[in-house]
């Protein structure tokens, strides 16, 4: 701000351009006007900031089984960093309406451990059962593989889940459910770890619908 000596300009006040004159007890004063607040942010930038928000939204419900989902993929990245990259690259679409998230498109862990046989989930009351078959042997799978499951309830924004639940030799293993989510959406997914806890599967999505009894889900599988 500059203060105006007694000159031809003496005495001005308003604006010109983005100077504004005013008057002061002690004189007359010049300063400039704040420029209007510009938004700089992008369309593709608020594309990305939906993506991330939804992402977290979901991952942030069982931070430690992707600790331990996505250990490997990254050794300069958190397991959860690592399953935000990959959620908000393939697991949400963009459309008219805005993103959302393909649930069974995600992954709650990614590796190269050989999956299980034929994985089946059926839910009864309080539950979901989990069966497959015992394949250990076929590539670099051992009966000591760990079993992790979990079912995320899409209506409540809540999940459940077991990181040690059995192992592939068991060929069977139960999740609790919450008795409320009966007739609720829920998203059941499965994945292995070896015994040295050195190498998962990736999961797979073996039930994306209404929670309801005696039912049970054909695994799909997605590149």
């Amino acid at each position: 701000m500059a203060k105006i000596k007694e000159d031809i300009f003496s005495g001005f006040s308003g604006k010109l351009g983005n100077v504004v004159g005013c008057k002061g007890k002690n004189g007359y004063y010049l300063r400039t006007r704040p420029e209007k607040y510009r938004d700089a942010k992008s369309k593709g930038q608020m594309r990305q900031r939906s993506k991330f928000m939804l992402a977290n939204e979901l991952l942030k419900n069982f931070t430690p089984l992707l600790r331990v989902g996505y250990r490997n993929c990254d050794g300069k990245r958190s397991g959860f960093t690592a399953a935000m990259s990959y959620v908000m690259a393939n697991a949400i679409n963009q459309g008219e309406q805005g993103a959302s998230i393909d649930y069974e498109k995600v992954k709650i862990a990614q590796g190269t451990l050989t999956t299980a046989t034929d994985p089946k989930v059926e839910l009864e009351k309080s539950k979901a059962i989990f069966t497959w078959k015992d394949n250990s042997g076929r590539g670099d799978a051992q009966p000591e593989d760990n079993v992790m499951t979990l079912a995320y309830n899409r209506m409540k924004g809540q999940a459940v889940y077991q990181i040690h639940s059995a192992q592939r030799s068991d060929g069977y293993c139960e999740l609790p459910l919450p008795e409320e989510w009966q007739k609720e959406d829920l998203t059941i997914y499965i994945a292995l770890e070896n015994e040295e806890r050195m190498c998962v599967s990736n999961s797979e999505c073996l039930w994306n619908g209404v929670c309801t009894e005696k039912k049970s889900y054909d695994i799909q599988h997605f590149d």
